[in-house]
């Protein structure tokens, strides 16, 4: 197939995202430089989506980013955060009411962006091209439910 490689690109991108995400969920990379890590991730993986005309994905990759932002606005490190940039408490600021609502659903805000992002990776990805080589598909699967699992 003629697309065989951007396919390939886009899965090693993918992969390169989540496995740096769940090394940065795990706090085993300091917090001022794992959003630029992601950040540039993010980027070429959408440069890619828009070269294979993935706007659906690209779509889920946007979900992926904001819902968990709308979820950080509860968060204590936000806050402070927030406070130290603009002077002010995110209590007394415009988003406060956002702050108050999102701010609760801080974990399944941040659980629908993991699926967004999933979501994403599952609509760019052709897994046709897997799907031929059955037992080549049997091993990424089991080695996948594995790395979900741990």
């Amino acid at each position: 197939m003629a697309d065989e490689p951007r396919q390939t690109r886009l899965a090693s991108l993918f992969i390169v995202f989540f496995a740096i995400s769940l090394i940065s969920e795990n706090n085993l990379i300091r917090d001022d430089i794992r959003p630029q890590f992601l950040l540039i991730l993010l980027i070429w993986i959408s440069v890619e989506l828009v070269l294979a005309r993935s706007f659906a994905a690209i779509a889920f990759l946007i979900a992926g980013v904001g819902l968990p932002a709308l979820g950080q606005l509860g968060d204590h490190t936000t806050h402070i955060q927030f406070e130290n940039l603009f002077g002010v408490s995110i209590s007394d600021s415009a988003i406060a009411g956002w702050a108050d609502v999102f701010g609760v659903l801080e974990e399944p805000l941040e659980l629908a962006g993991w699926l967004s992002f999933a979501t994403a990776a599952a609509l760019a990805l052709d897994t046709r091209l897997i799907h031929a080589d059955r037992v080549r598909f049997m091993i990424l699967t089991a080695a996948a439910i594995v790395a979900i699992t741990v």
